[in-house]
């Protein structure tokens, strides 16, 4: 029965989670999904992989307000759900060792 109960919270907490980096323009950083649904850091990206694996594309962005990673080192990734088919610039990456 714990086991079920575990799973139906990781169920409802991914559903709401989805909805919000749907809907939130900017997207969400990590320590904000933590503060909102009180979960370590380790469950975020586990509720985050799960969203991925059942087909839902997420992207990590740049802040909001345009400046560049590394002059502001606080400034988090933001997480939302992809829109419309178009993947952000930002969120592309190469991999190395692999050909296209």
């Amino acid at each position: 029965m714990d086991q079920d109960r575990k799973e139906y919270c990781q169920t409802v907490r991914c559903l709401k989670l989805l909805h919000v980096l749907a809907v939130d323009r900017h997207g969400l950083t990590v320590a904000e999904i933590q503060r909102t649904y009180k979960v370590c850091k380790r469950t975020v990206y586990r509720d985050m992989t799960a969203l991925q694996l059942a087909g839902f594309p997420l992207v990590s962005n740049s802040p909001p307000d345009g400046r560049i990673d590394g002059q502001w080192p606080n400034q988090e990734k933001r997480w939302q759900l992809m829109r419309s088919g178009v993947i952000p610039v930002s969120s592309l990456h190469t991999s190395k060792g692999k050909n296209a």
